[in-house]
């Protein structure tokens, strides 16, 4: 007679390999997902932060007048971080008329160096660092912005910070 199925002794020696086996699988699924997840957040701070750069840099590039302090009359705007976001104020007569949301969860942004033009003939540019601490990630760039319409008009001794005030007469 054919025994057919498996013994007692067969199911207790194949139990704890299969568990054994159940339990590397599950630990590198989620090891996997743990290391996924860590690359979407890292993705999603690079991209907050080249988008940042990429309008600063948009908005800065043709402005006409660029300053760390409020000497510009009439209506002019801001770029700066405020409660963790990229944000754009329009200003007129000092008074902030209103305030747009380039970028959510942005750390921060800050003027580190201006290199102002030797001469009338070569444009000044600004070397900005924008961060950006969201999603448990630290990711930081540092671009340069060239300033196309501005030359030698920049003051040296202005003291940099986390917000710039511009006026374009394109806009």
């Amino acid at each position: 007679m054919k025994n057919k199925g498996f013994s007692l002794i067969e199911l207790i020696a194949v139990i704890p390999i299969i568990l054994i086996v159940l339990t590397l699988v599950f630990a590198i699924n989620n090891f996997s997902n743990k290391i996924f997840n860590k690359s979407v957040n890292q993705s999603y701070s690079q991209q907050n932060t080249r988008i940042a750069a990429d309008y600063i840099t948009r908005e800065l590039r043709n402005a006409t007048n660029v300053s760390a302090t409020k000497n510009i009359s009439g209506t002019y705007y801001a770029i700066t971080v405020k409660d963790n976001n990229l944000i754009e104020q329009t200003i007129s007569n000092n008074t902030i008329t209103s305030e747009k949301i380039i970028i959510n969860q942005l750390s921060s942004m800050n003027v580190e160096e201006l290199n102002k033009a030797s001469d009338n003939s070569a444009p000044s540019v600004l070397k900005i660092k924008v961060t950006d601490n969201s999603n448990n990630q630290n990711y930081e760039l540092t671009f340069t912005c060239l300033l196309n319409n501005i030359h030698n008009e920049i003051q040296e001794d202005q003291n940099w910070g986390n917000i710039i005030y511009y006026y374009s007469d394109q806009q």
